[in-house]
């Protein structure tokens, strides 16, 4: 989840959610938040104004729903969701998924909890299954971008605050 400071055109880049967007979204607690970035090393790189208020991008805000989601599902620990984390493909993959539940695709994660192999448009990972001795779980990501995608467009139409200039 490790990204560079400097402004990229890429979507996913910017960094426009704040640390209650990840308690509303992925159900962390900001003591929870801070316990990850302290385990699982995913501080993100910027962090705005005099008191160092911590900006997530929308990738980001997804990997920590998805690692959330596994944890609750599966019982994973943290330890071993730190591919995620460290993932430059973190972003390239939700820009798939993003796309596709967009066009009102289904979207599926298939992992090891060693890597990502694969993000599909449907739920038949018989290649995946085969080729992989150690078991692989298969999470829904749907309904995950849904919730994102939604939390964005309630953020745009919110309407911004105006500071007040003292006369």
């Amino acid at each position: 989840m490790r990204v560079s400071p400097k402004t990229s055109p890429n979507k996913s880049r910017v960094r426009n959610f704040k640390a209650s967007d990840i308690l509303k979204l992925a159900g962390l607690s900001y003591r929870q938040l801070n316990d990850w970035e302290e385990r699982a090393d995913i501080s993100p790189p910027q962090r705005t104004g005099a008191a160092g208020w911590r900006r997530f991008s929308a990738a980001d805000v997804f990997v920590l729903m998805v690692c959330v989601e596994i944890r609750r599902q599966f019982g994973v620990p943290l330890e071993s969701l730190t591919w995620a984390f460290n993932s430059e493909e973190s972003h390239s993959q939700y820009e798939f998924a993003s796309s596709r539940v967009s066009a009102g695709r289904e979207i599926w994660l298939a992992t090891d909890l060693r890597t990502v192999f694969a993000v599909s448009l449907n739920s038949n990972f018989k290649g995946v299954l085969e080729r992989n001795k150690h078991g692989v779980i298969l999470l829904r990501l749907t309904p995950l971008l849904k919730q994102l995608h939604k939390h964005q467009k309630a953020a745009q139409e919110k309407p911004t605050r105006r500071k007040r200039i003292k006369p």
